[in-house]
């Protein structure tokens, strides 16, 4: 079934203290204090219009409520393709090469420089950048270099060039350390997520 924008408001990434595993659940049944039982649920054959509510990412230990935490922006918004400030080199001046081909984060050289539909991108060798040229779109960030994260929740937030992963050949960004086991213990479900709000956001 295809996804939509929507599965961000129906279901909640949650952080459950169950066996120090994440596991995901629908918002309703986080709303419920612990050993209150499911209410019936009332079924219709508009299965378009499903009973859920909006999702919201909620952290709980044992049966308290230790923290809430919703999403600023639930409408995504339309956001330019490349993560950045305007003038200033694309990635914070990393090599986008570096991430794939030396494993690490690498600090581009001024002098060696490509200008790409949206921003411009920085190199450590000449090399690096004939790499770039032949096959830009092997070596450019997921989502424009926004976190990917934050896409998942339907919010556009610039990705930290030094917090990062290679995940099957494709360089994703976060905006914080905290998130990244969050994201690769859930990345099908999350990825799915952002990359449509992406489709949506993106100019």
């Amino acid at each position: 079934m295809k996804r939509t924008i929507t599965a961000v408001l129906l279901w909640a990434a949650a952080l459950h203290a169950a066996d120090g595993k994440l596991t995901l659940a629908p918002a309703d049944e986080l709303r419920r204090p612990a050993g209150t039982p499911a209410p019936a649920r009332q079924t219709s054959g508009d299965k378009s219009a499903p009973e859920v509510q909006s999702g919201a990412l909620r952290l709980v230990s044992g049966p308290e409520w230790q923290a809430v935490l919703q999403p600023p922006d639930l409408k995504p918004r339309s956001v330019e393709r490349i993560a950045g400030e305007a003038g200033k080199p694309a990635l914070g001046g990393y090599d986008p090469v570096g991430y794939l081909i030396d494993n690490r984060a690498v600090k581009g050289n001024p002098e060696i420089g490509a200008d790409y539909p949206g921003g411009k991108y920085l190199f450590a060798s000449t090399a690096h950048r004939e790499k770039f040229l032949r096959e830009p779109e092997s070596y450019l960030p997921k989502f424009g270099g926004y976190c990917a994260y934050g896409l998942a929740q339907g919010r556009a937030a610039t990705g930290n060039p030094t917090i990062w992963r290679v995940i099957s050949g494709r360089l994703y960004l976060f905006e914080s350390h905290h998130i990244v086991p969050t994201w690769e213990r859930d990345s099908h479900l999350l990825t799915g997520l952002a990359s449509d709000n992406w489709a949506v956001m993106s100019k």
